[in-house]
């Protein structure tokens, strides 16, 4: 049921964020150094079209990252022998997430009430990071990825994360969390590095 609810979340943001943020104007912005008006056109067409694609995919990412993110919990609890199952730590896991979609929701009202020019701006912006204590628009294109993930609700998350695991492990969280860095740290990190390298060779 949590994951039926944070699915239908997930598609609600997406579909609020195509109807009432990204516009054809944000488009024409963006693309207007680099494209014909005709050939944006034709790129609005597509994602106009394509949209529901999108949405349809969700609960199956959302299901494909909690399961990569369980199983580097699952690796460290079976190398270090504790007695837990993997149910377990997929609930916990799905939990924490409800921190991240609270994120979302954050980010999407400031975006509703904020004036932004361009698809990057958006891209770029999210509150309480350390990129928007920056100028953005000087940051290096692969430093922007981790910037923004170096956020409050980053580390609410942890904390969140770290007391489900001490719950389900019976162990206190300040000896959970450095498992929890070792373990979802790690995940997270080769993760950050790949989303890195993709804005490199893509820019």
């Amino acid at each position: 049921m949590i994951f039926i609810f944070a699915s239908l979340l997930y598609i609600l943001i997406s579909v609020f964020i195509n109807e009432f943020i990204i516009s054809s104007e944000l488009y024409y912005n963006t693309y207007a150094d680099q494209l014909s008006i005709d050939r944006i056109n034709k790129l609005i067409h597509l994602k106009d079209k394509w949209e529901w694609t999108g949405y349809a995919l969700i609960p199956v990412i959302l299901f494909i990252k909690l399961l990569l993110i369980t199983l580097s919990i699952e690796i460290g609890v079976i190398l270090l022998d504790y007695k837990v199952s993997f149910s377990q730590i997929f609930r916990v896991v799905l939990i924490a997430e409800l921190v991240l979609i609270i994120a979302n929701i954050v980010r999407n009202t400031f975006l509703f009430f904020l004036d932004f020019d361009t698809l990057d701006e958006i891209y770029n912006f999210y509150p309480l990071s350390i990129l928007n204590l920056t100028n953005s628009k000087s940051v290096n294109i692969w430093l922007v990825y981790p910037l923004k993930l170096a956020n409050v609700f980053t580390i609410i998350y942890f904390i969140v994360l770290t007391n489900g695991l001490s719950f389900i492990l019976r162990k206190k969280p300040a000896r959970v969390l450095l498992f929890s860095v070792s373990t979802y740290g790690l995940c997270l990190l080769v993760w950050t590095m790949l989303i890195m390298f993709i804005n490199i060779y893509f820019s």
